[in-house]
């Protein structure tokens, strides 16, 4: 889905994913300071960018 997006946007196929990973980390912060929402789908989202990228945090 990466490639798809990614070559569709004309965007490096990386960057798309750090952005990702970014986002998720971003989605977890907001969210425990919201206190609303619960961070476990943002680390999820931020953990499966670093799979795509070959690391693990977390884990």
């Amino acid at each position: 889905r990466v490639h798809i997006v990614a070559s569709r946007l004309g965007l490096d196929e990386e960057r798309l994913i750090r952005w990702c990973f970014a986002h998720g980390v971003l989605s977890a912060v907001w969210s425990l300071e919201d206190d609303v929402f619960d961070p476990i789908g943002g680390i999820e989202a931020a953990n499966a960018a670093l799979q795509v990228l070959g690391h693990r945090i977390g884990g």
